[in-house]
């Protein structure tokens, strides 16, 4: 009976990680928009340069695949968990607006007595309107939905366009130059206010975004928490910019005999990373 119990009490610890992980790239309401501070009048002026060269960038793209790496650090109480996984993300904008999907393997462990490594799949989809999150792991498949906001689009017209976004959240910061792998990217930091934090990942204080100077694509998303320690982060290489993508894959049935759940409001895992 008790390592029934301890069975359940596992596959429900690495359930609420593996769902946590899964949205993570689900896109959400930005919080309000906090009172902007005065800027450093070059600082700001780099800033805007930067976010117009990503966002002119971006412009010229349909369509976008790469390898995600995930990997998150999870404390729920005095349980602690963790995660590493891989997968293939692919976005394509169909009438004006982006769609997704993730397909991903995830591997968990925890602190919790007898839970040891446990595997997840996880599947998540944008059809456009709606967000559908499919985890399945020991023998159990779960599927759990939400909308789609309608401000969920990361790109912009123009840098003011896309600073007036990220200041949603908080202040943002262009930071030093630097390279994910061979691809040197702009690095935006962004100081969350009180009110994002309530969305953000539990006790993260600050987000890193790093876009790929040749295409304007984020390639990276990091949440830190107060000791500057990492959080989560999804990275993204082995980019493909405009490959043929099928638009039925942005669409999604759930498998048969599978209930499909109204995903809750509330503290959401990590920042939108979408590309």
């Amino acid at each position: 009976m008790a390592r029934a119990s301890m069975g359940a009490t596992r596959r429900g610890a690495v359930l609420i990680l593996a769902c946590l992980l899964c949205t993570a790239c689900s896109p959400r309401e930005p919080a309000p928009a906090p009172e902007n501070t005065a800027a450093d009048p070059a600082a700001e002026a780099a800033l805007i340069a930067a976010l117009d060269d990503i966002a002119e960038r971006r412009q010229s793209i349909n369509s976008v695949a790469a390898t995600a790496e995930l990997t998150a650090n999870v404390a729920m109480g005095p349980v602690a968990l963790t995660s590493k996984g891989s997968g293939q993300m692919e976005s394509m904008r169909i009438d004006g607006t982006w769609r997704f999907r993730l397909e991903a393997m995830n591997t968990m462990s925890g602190t919790f007595p007898g839970m040891g490594d446990a595997s997840a799949k996880m599947l998540t989809v944008c059809d456009g309107e709606v967000v559908y999150n499919e985890v399945t792991m020991m023998g159990t498949t779960r599927v759990a939905k939400r909308a789609r906001p309608e401000d969920a689009d990361t790109s912009a017209a123009d840098g003011q366009a896309l600073l007036a976004k990220l200041r949603e959240s908080g202040d943002v910061a262009l930071l030093p130059d630097s390279q994910m792998g061979d691809v040197p990217v702009y690095v935006l930091e962004v100081r969350l206010s009180p009110e994002a934090r309530e969305k953000a990942p539990p006790n993260a204080v600050r987000n890193e975004f790093s876009f790929a100077k040749d295409s304007g694509i984020r390639v990276g998303a990091v949440s830190y928490d107060d000791e500057d320690k990492p959080l989560m982060s999804l990275i993204y290489s082995e980019i493909q910019i405009n490959p043929a993508l099928d638009p039925a894959r942005f669409s999604y049935t759930p498998p048969e005999g599978v209930e499909v759940s109204e995903m809750k409001d509330g503290p959401a895992p990590m920042p939108s990373v979408s590309f």
